[in-house]
């Protein structure tokens, strides 16, 4: 089930928890929506015609263990070319937000994971049962309310730390009436409308907000490094006054 937008607000939550590198945390929420990316090319599949060469693209292949070890090795031989520190926290935020992806959907995923793609093993499904059908569109309907907050978390890294994204503002504004909007009249087929029909138009809202997120990311990256440092910045301030605070009790 396609969770990218509960994904990124889990990511939020544990940012304090994560030290500060350049890049780090960026990377690090990119990674824990990228696996999603095999959801729009599964319903491409769906829709049209792909070559047998490319039949792969219905499976979960972005959550494979392998497609993950392969980016990875990719960034550290940019790293290496480049010498760039910022790479090299880039990489790690990112296989680090893929795992958690990863982990959390083995856990909570009710469809199929090929984990090991394109190896011929199994694919890894701990869920027996069927959801009940009025869970699964809670949480269908829930993605929306999710990519609003997500639209109303952009704009609050932007007013933080502008930087050259001012007129984004706008534009996440935009994203979060839609989003609104959408929610409502998703809920009301959710309604009138069979579970097939159901998941035509989840798919309809889901894509473009999904592809909206992985560009806001990109346009915001300064803004939510920035605000990361200075959570680490004010981190450190508090365990300092805490430590004095100590000190002077003594």
């Amino acid at each position: 089930m396609a969770q990218i937008g509960a994904h990124a607000y889990i990511s939020v939550l544990i940012r304090k928890k994560l030290s500060y590198r350049k890049w780090f945390f960026p990377g690090f929420l990119l990674g824990s929506i990228l696996p999603d990316i095999d959801y729009f090319f599964s319903k491409i599949h769906e829709i049209i015609n792909i070559p047998s060469y490319l039949s792969f693209l219905n499976k979960t292949f972005a959550h494979s263990i392998l497609s993950t070890v392969i980016i990875y090795l990719l960034l550290l031989i940019v790293y290496e070319l480049k010498k760039d520190k910022s790479i090299l926290h880039l990489a790690n935020g990112l296989i680090l937000g893929i795992f958690l992806h990863i982990s959390i959907d083995i856990l909570f995923f009710f469809e199929k994971i090929d984990l090991f793609w394109p190896l011929p093993i199994n694919s890894i499904y701990l869920w027996d049962k069927n959801l009940p059908i009025y869970i699964y569109k809670l949480i269908l309907a829930l993605e929306f309310v999710f990519f609003r907050w997500f639209a109303h978390y952009s704009i609050d890294m932007i007013l933080h730390h502008p930087g050259k994204n001012r007129a984004l503002i706008k534009v996440q504004t935009l994203w979060m009436k839609l989003e609104l909007s959408f929610t409502a009249i998703f809920i009301i087929c959710l309604y009138y409308l069979e579970i097939q029909n159901v998941l035509i138009v989840f798919y309809l809202g889901y894509i473009p907000s999904m592809f909206m997120m992985f560009y806001t990311i990109i346009k915001i990256w300064d803004s939510l490094d920035a605000f990361s440092k200075d959570i680490m910045i004010n981190k450190k301030s508090e365990d300092i006054n805490e430590r004095d605070n100590l000190i002077n009790i003594n």
